[in-house]
């Protein structure tokens, strides 16, 4: 310490008794605040370990479908270089009166518990020669009964998975199924029946409303069963 006190003179004393004493004291500040960092660790993870956890609520693949049920054609509204047309894509009011009457005869033919399967629609449909057909849907998930298939005459097609509906078809209303599967078979509607009033966003919540996407398309509503459209 003397020969300390000789080398650095008073004043070097002092500078080196005060960098001793912060050094002390900062080593002492980390030491006290890794302890802190430490315990703190240790109560986050008893207070995290007694809360109990909360799942996600699950989440339904299928609501997207349910909520934007695409519109088979983009852009402009589909029309025909062929000059030739169906008949009835001049009067499809005309046309939807036997299109309401065969959608009743063959919703009668469903077994006993089909009001409960859903709606079956029929979609008439024209494609570029001219040529009309007729598309059968039911809203459910499962194929066209069998009933209604053996009564389908020419011209007339029933629609189910392997027609070749966009993913999410299960999602769909019958209307919708039907004009679906029309147009990717190479038809344009011109009317659509169904067996029971088109729903409304009042009466199936969470899904599109029926009525407001056939009038998307370019329908347009007659009564509170059909639609048309006029190309």
């Amino acid at each position: 310490m003397t020969a300390t006190v000789v080398q650095l003179g008073l004043g070097g004393v002092a500078l080196w008794a005060g960098v001793k004493v912060l050094t002390g004291f900062v080593l002492r500040m980390v030491v006290v605040l890794f302890a802190l960092l430490l315990l703190v660790g240790a109560l986050g993870g008893v207070i995290e370990g007694s809360i109990p956890a909360v799942d996600a609520p699950p989440t339904d693949a299928a609501e997207p479908a349910r909520r934007a049920v695409p519109i088979p054609w983009t852009g402009t509204q589909p029309r025909w270089r062929s000059q030739a047309r169906c008949p009835d894509a001049f009067a499809p009011e005309t046309a939807l009166v036997a299109l309401t009457a065969r959608v009743d005869l063959l919703n009668g033919l469903r077994p006993g518990d089909s009001p409960r399967r859903g709606v079956l629609a029929m979609v008439r449909g024209e494609n570029a020669a001219g040529i009309c057909a007729d598309f059968v849907a039911t809203q459910t998930n499962v194929n066209v009964e069998s009933e209604v298939r053996g009564a389908l005459g020419p011209g007339e097609q029933a629609v189910w998975q392997e027609t070749g509906l966009p993913e999410g078809w299960r999602d769909m209303h019958a209307e919708q199924k039907a004009v679906h599967a029309a147009w990717m078979a190479g038809f344009r509607p011109i009317a659509v029946a169904a067996s029971s009033p088109f729903c409304d966003a009042d009466r199936d919540p969470g899904r599109v409303a029926c009525d407001a996407w056939l009038e998307s398309t370019g329908a347009a509503p007659v009564g509170d069963r059909g639609a048309v459209w006029r190309w």
